[in-house]
C-alpha cells in the first residue's frame, strides 16, 4: 500500500460551525525496522469546499527510535528528517508496541484555526499533544470543515487500523447544534484488523 487508502469521513464539509475532531487507531510496532513507517493527512476544506491545508502525522522508524510528528506537508516517502525538526522538533517517541490513537482537534483560538494533534495510548492517556496552526486561516471567513483522512504513504506490511471517525463535523444541510458522530470504514488494500476487546 503506497498512497491508496484514504476515507472522506462521511462525507466533506464546507462549514467549520464550532469545529470538529477526527481520529485513527493505529497498531505501531517498535520491531519495525529502520525507515518503516507512514505518513498520514486529516485534511480541511475552505468555505468554498476546496482543499485549504493537510495535516499530516509523520510516524517511522530512525535510529532513534519509533517517532511520531506532525506537519502540514508530506514527501509521500519515509524522511527522518520530518520525524525530528518541524516546528521544534516536539516529537513523541514510541517505546512500547500497542495501539495508538492519532486525533486531530480542529478549533478556533483566537479566530484563527489551531489544530492540536494529540497521540493517545489504547487506555486514552495522552501520550503527547502539539499544535500547529497558521493565522490565515481566519474561522470566520475562510476555513471549512473537514476533506480526507489520507495515508499519503505506508511501507508497513499489513498496516492494522481500526475506529475511523470524526465528531462534530457539519454539513450545509444541517439544522442541530450537535455535530454528527460520523464513521468510515478506509477504503483501498490496508489490512484493517480489529482490536482485540480486554
Amino acid at each position: 500500500m503506497n498512497g491508496s487508502v484514504f476515507t472522506r469521513f462521511g462525507g466533506y464539509s464546507s462549514v467549520f460551525g464550532s469545529g470538529y475532531t477526527t481520529s485513527i487507531d493505529v497498531y505501531l510496532d517498535v520491531a519495525w525496522a529502520i525507515g518503516t513507517g507512514f505518513d498520514f493527512s486529516s485534511a480541511i476544506n475552505n468555505q468554498l469546499g476546496v482543499h485549504r491545508r493537510d495535516f499530516i502525522w509523520h510516524v517511522g522508524v530512525t535510529a532513534a527510535g519509533l517517532l511520531v510528528n506532525g506537519s502540514n506537508n508530506t514527501d509521500f516517502a519515509f524522511n527522518d528528517f520530518k520525524l525530528t525538526n518541524p516546528n521544534g522538533g516536539d516529537f513523541a517517541t514510541i517505546l512500547t508496541s500497542g495501539w495508538y490513537t492519532l486525533q486531530n482537534v480542529f478549533r478556533d483560538e483566537g479566530g484563527a484555526l489551531a489544530v492540536d494533534y494529540n497521540l493517545l495510548d489504547s487506555s486514552g492517556s495522552l501520550v503527547n499533544t502539539f499544535t500547529r496552526s497558521d493565522p490565515t486561516d481566519l474561522t470566520s471567513t475562510v476555513v471549512g470543515g473537514n476533506r480526507y483522512g489520507w495515508f499519503t504513504y505506508s511501507n508497513v506490511d499489513n498496516l492494522a487500523v481500526d475506529n475511523t471517525r470524526v465528531v462534530g463535523a457539519k454539513r450545509v444541510s444541517d439544522t442541530g447544534s450537535t455535530g454528527a458522530l460520523l464513521g468510515l470504514a478506509l477504503l483501498g488494500f490496508l489490512t484493517a484488523k480489529r482490536r482485540l476487546k480486554r
